[in-house]
């Protein structure tokens, strides 16, 4: 299964958290919400490819993952255009005609959030 996880945006709702970092790298509960994410989808999913979505100070995130790196090792994809759309087709551009999960980082998952999703059928899902 492939996971895309959309870790884009600016944060303008939390701007004084997210002057010099995206998002994605607020920290809640002792760990930054991207690897909330990351850990538990990999609960639900342990055999998925990780995709990261990061357009708004990239650069940040690519040097987070660097010092700080997950033992999943996802796969950081910056878009050539611009807006989460641009992300997503560009992860899809690089992936086999596999189950689909999209998420956003921004919303906080717990470890048991993805346990109801059913992707035996082969559906793609985006949660929301």
């Amino acid at each position: 299964m492939n996971i895309i996880i959309q870790a884009g945006g600016q944060g303008r709702r939390l701007q004084k958290y997210t002057t010099n970092i995206p998002k994605c790298l607020i920290s809640v509960n002792e760990n930054i919400l991207l690897y909330h994410t990351i850990n538990a989808l990999d609960k639900s999913y342990p055999e998925s490819n990780f995709y990261v979505v990061c357009d708004y100070k990239s650069e940040v995130v690519s040097n987070y993952f660097e010092s700080y790196p997950h033992r999943l090792s996802p796969k950081l994809i910056t878009p050539k255009g611009i807006g989460t759309c641009s992300g997503i087709n560009d992860a899809l551009s690089t992936l086999n005609n596999e189950p689909l999960l999209i998420v956003w980082c921004d919303l906080y998952f717990d470890e048991s959030s993805f346990d109801n999703f059913d992707i035996t059928n082969g559906e793609n899902i985006i949660g929301l």
